[in-house]
């Protein structure tokens, strides 16, 4: 992704949180889903770019979906 963009990680990175903080909070928990299915960006990443602590993001992730894989991560 970083190289069909022509960007760095920390640049994509900035994108996306601007991205999430552009958003209502109602699709503020969507799009995170989104960044962590699509994109298999880590809860830690998602927490530099959301700004929540590691519990929060893992509580949104888990909560609706259950487990994230087959393997129940």
């Amino acid at each position: 992704m970083m190289k069909d963009k022509g960007m760095s990680w920390n640049k994509i990175r900035a994108e996306f949180r601007k991205k999430y903080q552009s958003l209502p909070k109602e699709r503020q928990k969507s799009f995170l889903r989104f960044l962590n299915r699509e994109y298999l960006i880590p809860t830690a990443e998602l927490g530099v770019i959301t700004g929540l602590k590691d519990y929060q993001i893992k509580y949104i992730l888990y909560k609706d979906g259950g487990a994230l894989d087959d393997e129940g991560n």
